[in-house]
């Protein structure tokens, strides 16, 4: 990565470290809490089986006369150093009672700041991944009754060297009943994405050899964010539309690694507008020729120029995947 890449992920292992290291003090006073409220409740049962003045001098039983109970005075002792060592016992159990509520005050508070600490980290991961989700190629994902409609634009926002033209396919088929479209939202993430889209053809290849049957979308799904949370891929946005079970799926995923189940939704530049349209437009009742219109009508819209053949995309999955050819993709354009 370099330039504006280089200084996002920057921040990002930053702000990993202090989240780690945050936890762990917030997990260290939450223990050291708890041991403190131990301790003042053995305090407080040893406080309580400390026998006051009268408990010593009459005794738990009510048939004790005085005179009899000073006779029993433990080792021989008189009654007045009884009394002082019970008192003393007692002045102890209380020192170390308040001990304990001083060093509880103080966890509290600390555990106070931790958390606030927290807060504000988290709201950075927020800022930042928000931050992203409105970077890199646009793609927008739609299910319709019989499946889910692909559409994204061919290039690339950040350029990354002589080897990458500014044209890349952001579709891709997963296994037959798969298939995602990513964007890069940073400087140098085209590799990162193109690995993650190899491991994922790896996984689906593993199950269908070790089930005998196509891989579930939730599943790859689950195994794709742990990839991503474990920051091997940073910031590589992505959408996963698939079939199974007799009903479409459709997915995306933000930069961190956090995947959520939808019905229709944009992922790069200006995605929030399009989300917007998406939303409004969207029904549960969609054809295939109505959702193709709708998604390539919003990709022309946040691309601001004209579409063609040449700087587009579009793939479904109904159930199996299919990526548009040349005269497809001319069909569908005419009917904008």
């Amino acid at each position: 990565m370099g330039g504006h890449g280089d200084g996002v992920w920057k921040r990002y292992i930053e702000l990993e470290k202090q989240r780690t290291k945050v936890d762990s003090g917030i997990e260290e006073k939450e223990v050291e809490i708890e041991d403190l409220k131990s301790e003042m409740r053995d305090a407080k049962e040893e406080e309580d089986r400390i026998p006051n003045e009268d408990d010593y001098r009459y005794g738990e039983d009510p048939d004790l006369e005085e005179e009899d109970f000073y006779e029993e005075d433990l080792d021989g002792k008189g009654e007045d150093s009884i009394l002082l060592s019970l008192e003393q016992e007692r002045m102890d159990v209380n020192e170390n009672l308040s001990d304990s509520k001083k060093s509880l005050k103080i966890a509290v508070r600390c555990l106070a700041r931790l958390m606030a600490k927290k807060d504000f980290i988290l709201d950075e991961y927020t800022k930042l991944k928000n931050k992203q989700m409105q970077l890199g190629t646009t793609a927008i994902g739609l299910k319709f009754k019989e499946g889910v409609v692909l559409a994204a634009e061919k290039r690339i926002t950040w350029p990354t060297s002589p080897l990458y033209p500014g044209i890349v396919q952001n579709i891709m088929e997963i296994d037959n009943n798969i298939c995602i479209a990513v964007t890069v939202t940073v400087t140098g993430s085209i590799a990162n994405a193109s690995k993650l889209v190899g491991e994922a053809r790896t996984l689906a290849l593993a199950n269908n050899i070790s089930r005998c049957q196509p891989m579930v979308v939730d599943s790859m799904c689950q195994k794709l964010s742990y990839e991503l949370a474990d920051q091997i891929h940073p910031f590589v946005v992505s959408l996963i539309a698939g079939h199974d079970n007799n009903r479409p799926s459709l997915y995306y995923s933000d930069p961190f690694g956090s995947f959520q189940q939808c019905n229709a939704k944009a992922i790069g530049l200006r995605s929030e507008g399009a989300d917007r349209s998406l939303e409004e437009q969207f029904n549960q009742d969609l054809t295939l020729e109505k959702a193709e219109t709708i998604a390539l009508s919003i990709l022309k819209q946040v691309m601001g120029e004209k579409v063609t053949p040449n700087n587009v995309d579009i793939a479904k999955v109904a159930p199996a995947y299919h990526l548009y050819t040349f005269s497809e993709l001319e069909a569908v354009i005419s009917r904008l």
